[in-house]
């Protein structure tokens, strides 16, 4: 068979099917070679990875076919991956949609972006366009839009939304897990015990499926499980089942400490388990992790630190926290006109706001 543009686009393709990366880079750098004004070879070439490397063969493909594939939304992710600000990257987004309008996956990425830049009104208005637009339905989008909703304290939207997620899709635990947690923001703690052990279930076979591969997924997914018992415990305390609920603080402790994981619930389990200066100590680096990954909170965090704080009889440091709470809260539930990044200044314990909007 001729080597020809086409020989080795078809190669290159196959080898990425088959996570054969480097040969697939290798293949469509030799379609380019043969023809340099094919659009759609620069284009694999960009999608096929390698480090720094996908901007550039994005933007010729895109001088070659300014209407070729996903390229808009590739250089976007690269991006997003280099930590880009938002005024640099949502340009981009605005190109990828007015390239083709009429696709609904063009709004689903550029919620993405809106989502890691904390514009929640603004991707939920995208997955709204993006739900009307698809006709055969998404479980995806109605479950980002309702923790797009639960985000900024809109519970029964949120449930709404996950509810169908769920007879869409009844295997994905975010689901629920979204819902549980926004059932007890409602204070139906009946409903959201009933949902966050659901999540539970769900989230525990898929760790044991891992066969103890610690990567990436395993730690986003024992985070998920982490939150869960520490939520279902809360929901345990609110009706006064006190043994159940410190039977799932302390495993989330437990994971934690197995995994090597820092999160703000599992402080919030040392302090309902009554060890308030663990929960301090643990929470102050959960707050600093947090700050130093992508300057961003939760309200939570500080809440819980100004209830250890308030436990300890430290009552300057718990209305500290306490109001960091309240106006990171503020920011929440506006999340659209009020973005910030925030700087944790440790010796201090306090937070200096910087406006990203």
């Amino acid at each position: 068979m001729e080597e020809s543009v086409e020989y080795y686009l078809e190669k290159g393709r196959a080898e990425k099917a088959a996570w054969n990366y480097y040969e697939a880079r290798e293949a469509f750098t030799k379609a380019i070679e043969i023809d340099p004004t094919n659009a759609q070879a620069y284009y694999e070439r960009a999608r096929a990875g390698g480090m720094g490397e996908g901007i550039e063969y994005y933007e010729k493909a895109l001088e070659l076919d300014p209407n070729i594939g996903d390229a808009y939304w590739g250089i976007a992710e690269d991006y997003l991956r280099k930590g880009y600000p938002y005024e640099h990257i949502i340009p981009v987004m605005m190109k990828h949609v007015s390239v083709n309008p009429n696709d609904p996956d063009v709004y689903r990425h550029r919620a993405i972006v809106y989502i890691w830049h904390k514009r929640y009104h603004h991707a939920i208005d995208d997955l709204s366009i993006a739900i009307a637009m698809d006709l055969q339905g998404n479980d995806n989008d109605y479950r980002e839009r309702g923790l797009c909703y639960s985000w900024v304290w809109k519970y029964e939207e949120a449930i709404k939304d996950v509810s169908q997620a769920i007879k869409m899709n009844p295997e994905n635990p975010l689901s629920y897990d979204i819902r549980g947690e926004s059932y007890a923001k409602l204070h139906k703690f009946d409903l959201a015990l009933q949902d966050l052990t659901s999540a539970i279930k769900i989230y525990e076979k898929i760790v044991e499926d891992m066969d103890d591969i610690v990567d990436a997924y395993t730690i986003i997914t024992v985070e998920s499980l982490i939150r869960c018992y520490a939520q279902r415990g809360m929901c345990y305390t609110e009706i006064c089942s006190y043994q159940e609920a410190n039977d799932d603080f302390n495993t989330a402790i437990y994971l934690g400490e197995y995994y090597e994981i820092i999160s703000i619930y599992i402080g919030l389990c040392y302090h309902k388990l009554g060890e308030h200066h663990k929960a301090i100590k643990l929470l102050d680096e959960a707050i600093y992790d947090r700050c130093r990954y992508d300057g961003c909170l939760s309200s939570d965090a500080f809440q819980f630190r100004g209830d250890s704080y308030e436990a300890i009889g430290e009552l300057g440091k718990r209305d500290q926290d306490y109001h960091t709470a309240k106006f990171i809260a503020h920011l929440e539930k506006n999340a659209t006109e009020n973005v910030f990044k925030q700087k944790y200044d440790r010796s201090t314990g306090t937070i200096i706001f910087n406006d990203a909007a």
